[in-house]
């Protein structure tokens, strides 16, 4: 029974997570703001279609998907105790 619970959990928390990274990425394609070249996270080169596409990214994707898995983390824990 925890196991399905925990399931449900972690789909819905990735759902929301979905959800609020493909709204992130709508708001950054419409800003206007210049990519950077280099990550500010490691400080390899970020790669130019990435930059074209990702208006005013900072991160290179390795950095990115690190970031975002810690905000998860970060959220699951906020609604642990909240």
């Amino acid at each position: 029974m925890s196991d399905d619970i925990d399931d449900t959990t972690a789909q819905a928390v990735t759902a929301m997570w979905l959800e609020e990274r493909i709204a992130a990425v709508r708001r950054e394609m419409h800003t206007g703001r210049v990519s950077l070249k280099y990550c500010e996270g490691c400080g390899n080169r970020i790669d130019e279609q990435r930059r074209q596409i990702l208006s005013g990214v900072r991160l290179c994707v390795g950095c990115q998907e690190v970031a975002e898995h810690w905000e998860q983390v970060r959220r699951v824990i906020r609604g642990r105790r909240g």
